[in-house]
């Protein structure tokens, strides 16, 4: 790194947009070197040793400061390695036309939270918490009692009317003390869930869930509830069901599918190798998270949200990026309180795929939010002043 001593600014243009395999070690060298450097760098088109399709680092990678990418936005760029390596991404068409761009099928897209909350649900002056939609979370086994309180409160910051939770006995007065706010219900069956499944509106299952006996009985009751299509709530509509953690390990340990489109799927990366019977749970430079969402989305139906830095919702025909939240979110429990916000969202009739939108990008711009006071530390009850925040600021 002596060369760049005396030096006020790397331009990193060395490698461009095809890179596919580990860099030749002449690169990675060079690459190192403007890593080691304390000079600001600018990346164009691509930080050298990045993936423009998955965004894995090819061994080695340049970290920028700001990367100015041409033509088209690269779908690599915003998920994955990537999100520590491109800074500040900015894009330039290079004047090519409009039209142009229409004629060309794009992969991905990326969402904005400013038009997503516009569809937000708005309350009549008039209503009552009925007319809110009711969620039950199913989940909290022994020990795990966290879960389930998180997605309850988070369910509520969202806006949903009502939210029973659905848990082990002994969790009831733990939950209730905490946030006397949730209805809290002991169960030990399948069949306990009947008179709870006649009022909820919507259907979340898998926080704290676990695995063992309980769990698994719990959600094939689930199953066997969206498999009916004879099967409706009090409100005479079909129900709608958000997945998340432990409900996702025991369908792939069972090879279950279900038949019912109505599902938003939530898993982080070992979940969903698992669910794909992937040999590594960890990804590498040859991972292609978009090759793996699509495999889900097609395997299993209804909507996937794959989490993770630059966390990705597929879709029919392309998948959905979201392009906020920060690491301070790796920390217990936001995947709980991603289940709750979703479930609040369906309750509140939004469609599967807008609430799998808004619901994502809720939950990491609450993250941003917070973190304003810093990442180190952030507690997952730390976002829910930003969501109420949040779907209370007009964009």
């Amino acid at each position: 790194a002596a060369q760049f001593e005396m030096t006020g600014l790397i331009v990193d243009a060395l490698i461009g947009t095809g890179l596919d395999n580990l860099l030749d070690e002449q690169w990675a060298d060079a690459v190192r070197q403007i890593n080691d450097s304390q000079a600001p760098v600018i990346s164009v088109d691509i930080p050298s040793g990045l993936d423009a399709n998955t965004g894995s680092v090819q061994g080695v990678a340049v970290r920028a400061d700001d990367t100015m990418t041409f033509i088209a936005q690269k779908q690599g760029m915003y998920v994955s390695d990537a999100r520590a390596y491109c800074g500040e991404i900015n894009f330039a068409s290079l004047g090519v036309p409009e039209e142009l761009y229409q004629q060309v099928e794009h992969s991905a897209f990326l969402l904005e939270w400013n038009k997503l909350v516009i569809d937000y649900p708005v309350r009549n002056p008039a209503s009552s918490k009925t007319e809110h939609g009711h969620l039950l979370i199913i989940g909290g086994d022994l020990g795990m009692a966290g879960a389930c309180r998180i997605a309850g409160e988070a369910a509520l910051r969202a806006g949903v009317g009502l939210v029973s939770i659905a848990t082990r006995p002994e969790n009831v007065t733990a939950i209730t003390s905490s946030r006397p706010e949730l209805m809290v219900h002991g169960i030990e069956t399948g069949d306990d869930l009947v008179p709870l499944l006649k009022r909820a509106t919507t259907i979340a299952i898998g926080p704290g869930l676990g695995t063992r006996q309980w769990g698994v009985e719990l959600l094939a009751k689930i199953i066997a509830v969206l498999e009916n299509p004879e099967l409706f709530n009090e409100s005479n509509t079909p129900y709608q069901c958000v997945m998340d953690a432990d409900a996702l390990n025991i369908i792939a340990k069972n090879d279950w599918v279900i038949e019912n489109n109505n599902v938003i799927y939530t898993p982080h990366f070992g979940e969903a190798t698992r669910l794909l019977k992937y040999p590594s749970p960890r990804p590498d430079s040859k991972t292609d998270r978009f090759s793996m969402i699509n495999a889900l989305a097609q395997h299993y139906g209804g909507i996937f949200i794959l989490k993770g830095a630059g966390t990705m919702i597929s879709r029919e025909h392309d998948i959905a990026i979201c392009p906020y939240g920060n690491e301070g979110m790796s920390s217990a429990g936001m995947g709980d309180c991603l289940t709750g916000i979703i479930g609040a969202l369906l309750a509140q009739n939004i469609s599967l795929a807008k609430a799998a939108d808004i619901g994502v990008c809720l939950h990491a711009k609450a993250g941003d939010l917070t973190a304003k006071e810093g990442k180190n530390g952030m507690l997952v009850s730390d976002l829910f002043p930003s969501i109420r925040c949040l779907i209370n600021t007009a964009p």
